[in-house]
Parts: C-alpha cells; structure tokens; sequence
C-alpha cells in the first residue's frame, strides 16, 4: 500500500490515523512561537537538507509539526522540516524502505535502540544562510528552543 503525505510517499501499510494529521500554524517568519530544534549529525543532515532522507529514526516517538534542523558540532541551523508522522519501526518496514531512511541493517542495530521509530519528515527547507544557535551543550536530541526571525 502505497500511503501519500504530501511530498512523502511511505511504502507500507499503516493503520489509519486515530485524528486526521494537522499541520503546525507557526509561520515561517512567526517570532512569537519558540521552535523545536532537532540536532543531527552529518552526513544524516545533508541528506534530509537534500531530500534524499525523509525518515530519521529516534528511539522514540515525538510530537508533530514544525522543526528546525541543527548540525551537531558546528553550532547553527541549517533549516527547517515538518515532522508529520511517527511509528514503531519493524524490520519489514526497514527493509522495504531503505531509500527513506538510508542505514544498512549494521547501522540501525549501533543505534542500540529497543524499539526504534520513524520521524517522518515533510517540506524540507534548507535555508541560504544558516543561523547561529547554541543548541545546548548536554542536550542530545533536541536543543535549545528557537525564538528568532527564521528566513522564509
């Protein structure tokens, strides 16, 4: 089955969603709202930014809507996603989705996760100029709130 979500297309069958999915209404440009910020490692965040990965896989589900995308180790956001949609991972799904999530078998199995999730990611911005922010030294998933002007 064949599940579209705007520019996501997810090979697998799911069960139909308990609410119908419902996008952030923050604004590109919106001051008034702070912003999750999502670290990622490269080269995972060059392939989201490049829309070659549209699946990141956390030990953990997480809440839907607006993110933005931190580069770990170089202190600044590179851009911004929807996260649209999170599920348990199972290894059918692994296996006929690797294009979406990019990892070999080895790779997911380091994560050492129990049961891993997909972060389905949607409408990938990659900004022209990235923008400086301290992420927070101890955080590992997710850094420091965004509270400034994003580019559109």
């Amino acid at each position: 089955m064949l599940v579209s979500m705007s520019s996501v297309d997810i090979l697998v069958a799911l069960p139909p969603p308990s609410q119908p999915l419902q996008m952030p209404s923050i604004s590109p440009l919106d001051t008034s709202n702070n912003v999750r910020v999502l670290k990622i490692r490269q080269p995972w965040l060059d392939l989201i930014l490049a829309k070659r990965k549209c699946w990141d896989i956390r030990h953990s589900p997480t809440q839907l809507g607006l993110t933005l995308l931190y580069e770990v180790g170089e202190g600044r956001i590179l851009g911004r996603a929807d996260i649209m949609k999170t599920f348990p991972l199972t290894e059918e799904i692994f296996y006929c989705n690797k294009d979406k999530h990019c990892l070999s078998k080895e790779q997911l199995d380091k994560l050492g996760y129990n049961t891993p999730y997909v972060w389905v990611m949607g409408n990938v911005v990659r900004f022209a100029s990235p923008i400086a922010h301290d992420g927070g030294r101890y955080r590992i998933i997710w850094g420091r709130q965004f509270s400034g002007n994003l580019p559109p």
